[in-house]
């Protein structure tokens, strides 16, 4: 009985180095990457500048890169990727 214990012990070392080694790889990929983001202020609130992560709307925020993917040229093809953005069109002059 000893010696199962003994045989268990020195078999499960291999398994812990190896579960170490490879979570410790997987941290040095996340920090090549880039993990640093950007930050983002909402200003159009009426409280002024607001961090993204407490402010009570719900915001999409896309690249410069997504919207050249998306071929975006004007805000009618951003309201096809966007859910819940709807445009118009106001006019300043008025018939009288």
């Amino acid at each position: 009985m000893k010696a199962s214990l003994i045989c268990r012990f020195f078999l499960s070392i291999p398994l812990i180095l190896t579960s170490t080694l490879a979570f410790s790889q997987q941290e040095g990929e996340d920090e090549e990457m880039g993990g640093a983001l950007e930050e983002v202020l909402v200003t159009a609130t009426r409280r002024g500048e607001q961090d993204i992560m407490v402010t009570p709307v719900a915001i999409t925020a896309l690249t410069g890169e997504t919207v050249d993917r998306f071929a975006v040229r004007d805000l009618n093809d951003m309201a096809v990727e966007v859910p819940g953005l709807s445009s118009g069109t106001v006019s300043a002059f008025t018939s009288a």
